[in-house]
């Protein structure tokens, strides 16, 4: 399936069928997870998609980037969630839904990646961004 359409035809595999049973199985299997570990566990899986438009699909950068961005996020969420109304706390879930939803609609944009590429290059220059 990485290779195209094509190559896939090509060995006997038909793309579109595969795509559905995999779009359904893994959409039943996030709703659960999701359902069964509450929001945070939903950062930790959007969080490799942010990092690969920032850093790019080399593994050996992504994963650690991964668990970094996840990890601050949920951080500065925690100090938020801990400062916003004191002396009480809110939930960290109500404030990790709330900001963490805008990330991931922002980045599902078309050109979200051209926008975090311009915007983080100063900050990993050495890695060049998305490829």
């Amino acid at each position: 399936m990485a290779s195209g359409d094509d190559t896939a035809l090509a060995i006997g595999i038909r793309p579109e069928r595969v795509r559905l049973y995999v779009m359904i199985i893994v959409s039943l299997s996030v709703g659960v997870m999701v359902a069964g570990s509450g929001i945070i566990g939903f950062v930790g899986l959007v969080s490799p998609h942010i990092g690969r438009m920032l850093i790019g699909s080399r593994h050996r950068i992504l994963i650690p980037a991964s668990a970094g961005i996840g990890a601050v996020f949920l951080v500065i969420a925690d100090i938020g969630a801990r400062t916003l109304f004191p002396p009480q706390e809110l939930a960290i879930g109500v404030v990790t839904g709330r900001h963490w939803r805008t990330i991931h609609d922002f980045s599902s944009q078309p050109n979200a990646s051209t926008f975090f590429v311009a915007s983080w290059q100063f900050i990993i220059p050495k890695y060049g961004g998305y490829k």
